[in-house]
């Protein structure tokens, strides 16, 4: 039986509250029906960051790492399907406003 050491406690909350950090702009964007307050370049940072995290911790077996970052990466995704959802119907509500206009290119 091993004993577990005080930072691999540190770890184990690190890891926890890493992933549950998003969980309030995931609420207050849904609550809002928007993501104008949210920086998707961070984002996407972030969601490199953890694929970047995966590759460096399967070869090396380091399972509570690659588990935390799929877990990141699952928590991300609810903010990338508002960002897109939000967002289109905003440009699509843009686009019912824009006069069209015909251009003519007819000789004379």
């Amino acid at each position: 039986m091993s004993i577990i050491h005080y930072n691999q406690i540190l770890g184990m909350i690190a890891n926890v509250t890493s992933n549950i950090a998003f969980v309030p702009q995931i609420f207050k964007s849904y609550k809002r029906k928007s993501v104008e307050d949210v920086s998707i370049g961070m984002f996407l940072l972030l969601l490199f960051t953890q694929v970047c995290w995966i590759l460096y911790a399967l070869p090396i077996h380091a399972w509570e790492l690659w588990t935390s970052s799929a877990i990141e990466i699952a928590l991300l995704m609810p903010i990338f399907c508002m960002w897109w959802k939000y967002n289109s119907k905003k440009n699509k509500a843009h686009l019912k406003d824009v006069p069209i206009e015909i251009a003519s290119d007819s000789v004379v």
